[in-house]
């Protein structure tokens, strides 16, 4: 018998071969939602490598320059200041002395503790990190 140009009997074999429709479909529904998995698993994996390689650059970027800014205690524009080899920073941690740093824009000399520096340091690696975390996932096709 011919139905719609489709014999029954090809129907039939067809069927016998690749099973009802619904078990089909309910296959494809579940390797579709076992990529969509994998796909989550890799978008992860990606925002944390892209997170690690911005906070690499950051950290390549400080110690190839060598150089931070302290914001200015009277005007609050960035001073840029040389980063200090560690043995001098524990130098002056141990003896408890300030680094003079003065002011390219209002002329303030002021003194920066090693802590700052320090704490500079920490800060553009934070930042290096948050900017990394804010970009855009993904797209998918």
């Amino acid at each position: 018998m011919v139905l719609m140009g489709i014999k029954s009997e090809e129907l039939d074999d067809y069927v016998k071969r690749h099973g009802p429709l619904s078990k089909q479909l309910r296959e494809l529904g579940e390797e579709v939602a076992g990529e969509k998995r994998r796909l989550e698993h890799v978008t992860r994996q990606y925002r944390s490598l892209s997170t690690q390689v911005a906070i690499a650059s950051a950290l390549n970027g400080l110690l190839t320059s060598r150089m931070i800014s302290i914001a200015c205690p009277r005007c609050g524009r960035p001073v840029p200041r040389r980063i200090p080899t560690f043995w001098e920073l524990d130098n002056a941690v141990g003896r408890g002395l300030a680094y003079q740093v003065g002011c390219l824009n209002c002329g303030l000399v002021n003194q920066v503790a090693p802590r700052d520096i320090f704490a500079n340091v920490g800060w553009a690696i934070l930042q290096a990190e948050a900017g990394a975390q804010l970009q855009p996932p993904l797209k998918s096709r």
